[in-house]
């Protein structure tokens, strides 16, 4: 790839954990993440052919408890080996990271044993609630966060995007010891995890001592099961929501007709991102003459989400004239792509992306995270990279049809209580 100069290697822990290292010559640092394909979008495993479902919120739940072992805090022992260490759970997956100039043998093992190999129990798993329901009442506590979920339930009823990532109250509330075991055993695996580690290192060495050191499981019955949920034919809004804010707020979310073929739904996913900052971005006609007539606000933002068995557009901003904006982009909406696009705004910003998509790899976090976002759908940075060089005027063109067709949509207002 241009500009971003790194070798990677491909190896397995004892025949069991895939390893990737991308080798980044002149770094000091070393950035590595250990990760789970579990995360908020899953919910289930089978076992002996039966499948067992559990509450939304379970992979933050289990992230949470795999930093206690030994009744102390892991990330205090990363510390004292001179690492930073962290974990964040998305919707597909569940990441533990750490970074450090300095022994990187004894905080792998250390990673590994407390992620594979943590200690669960009854009394921890109550403490655990209560920390995680003060989680989950800090975001309740925004009222424009809870306007956006309330968009994302409405649009997709009965998927399991429909829930935030930490699941609510009820579900946190039910979380159980069993319940914790069984998701670690189906999906805690090391043949389903990846291990990733980017820097200057001559790793094989380090990797052969850490081998010594580390133990895997047997492999139990439990397995993952795939994410599924309906797609539904949703058409709402204007929702009305007051709560105790001063100005008004618009959310409109669009699903897309999800795409399985992962280099189609890429390359639609990168083509959609284009056609936003070509019809909505800060030089389009719309926004200038939107915000001229105080129909958005400078806060207006539109973003593309993609995960497995997920594809929409959510647009939202603050606005003085809430029902003039919803019509201006509704007759904007019903213009043809040609009256609406340019291929010359198209090729400066296909540019735009794909320069920030090679400084996004620039730094070892943002390979690694990169990696860790992509692991699961097989596709590469390489592959990405092809794809958006690959994107031509048509491709936007046909990505702004559909969009415009998008089968189910809703819209969210945010009004000051009366």
């Amino acid at each position: 790839m241009r500009n971003v100069t790194f070798e990677q290697t491909t190896m397995n822990l004892k025949g069991r954990l895939p390893v990737i290292h991308l080798k980044r010559p002149g770094f000091l640092k070393t950035y590595v993440a250990l990760v789970f394909p579990v995360g908020g979008l899953h919910r289930a495993y089978e076992e002996n052919g039966q499948i067992h479902a559990f509450p939304a919120g379970a992979a933050h739940f289990l992230e949470h408890k795999c930093f206690e072992k030994d009744g102390e805090e892991m990330t205090d022992v990363f510390s004292r080996q001179g690492a930073s260490a962290n974990a964040y759970t998305t919707y597909q997956n569940t990441s533990y990271i750490f970074e450090t100039i300095q022994n990187l043998e004894d905080n792998i093992v250390s990673l590994i044993e407390m992620a594979f190999h943590p200690q669960f129990t009854a009394a921890g798993v109550e403490k655990e609630k209560g920390i995680i329901v003060q989680e989950w009442s800090m975001y309740q506590d925004n009222p424009f966060y809870r306007q956006y979920q309330y968009m994302q339930q409405e649009l997709y009823e009965g998927h399991p995007y429909a829930l935030d990532i930490l699941g609510d109250k009820a579900n946190i509330e039910a979380m159980d010891l069993a319940t914790l075991t069984a998701i670690h055993e189906a999906y805690y695996q090391p043949e389903q995890a990846t291990l990733i580690i980017a820097g200057d290192n001559e790793i094989l060495p380090v990797l052969k001592a850490v081998e010594a050191r580390i133990s895997f499981a047997e492999p139990t019955t439990k397995t993952p099961v795939a994410i599924k949920g309906d797609f539904r034919l949703v058409q709402k809004g204007p929702i009305i929501l007051e709560e105790d804010v001063q100005d008004e707020y618009i959310v409109t979310g669009y699903r897309m007709a999800p795409i399985s073929d992962t280099y189609l739904k890429y390359k639609r996913y990168m083509a959609l991102d284009i056609v936003l900052d070509s019809v909505f971005g800060s030089s389009s006609d719309f926004y200038e003459s939107a915000l001229d007539q105080g129909l958005i606000s400078d806060n207006f933002f539109t973003e593309v989400s993609l995960y497995e068995d997920v594809f929409d557009v959510s647009m939202a901003s603050q606005s003085k004239d809430p029902e003039g904006y919803l019509k201006a982009v509704e007759e904007l909406l019903k213009k043809p792509a040609d009256d609406v696009l340019s291929e010359p705004l198209f090729n400066r910003l296909k540019k735009a992306n794909i320069g920030s998509f090679i400084f996004s790899l620039e730094s070892l976090e943002g390979m690694v995270r990169s990696h860790s976002r992509y692991l699961y759908d097989g596709i590469t940075e390489e592959d990405l990279f092809k794809i958006q060089a690959a994107l031509t005027f048509e491709d936007i063109k046909d990505a702004y049809t559909d969009f415009q067709a998008a089968p189910s949509f809703v819209t969210v207002w945010l009004k000051p209580r009366k």
